[in-house]
């Protein structure tokens, strides 16, 4: 039972990795002026990076 857990701990790391990659991808995209989207990617930096009791992986 713990190694089920553990590779379901290990496809949600994928799962979240693959989001941060696709969302600051969309940023890139959807801010193409460098000062709209510096205060983009600060407002996500500052979203994503604050802890929360449910972790990093949800």
């Amino acid at each position: 039972m713990p190694g089920v857990l553990v590779a379901a701990r290990f496809l949600q790391g994928i799962g979240g990795a693959l989001t941060m990659a696709v969302s600051l991808g969309m940023i890139v995209r959807l801010f193409p002026e460098p000062a709209e989207r510096a205060r983009a990617i600060a407002a996500f930096s500052r979203l994503e990076g604050r802890p929360t009791p449910r972790g990093v992986t949800c």
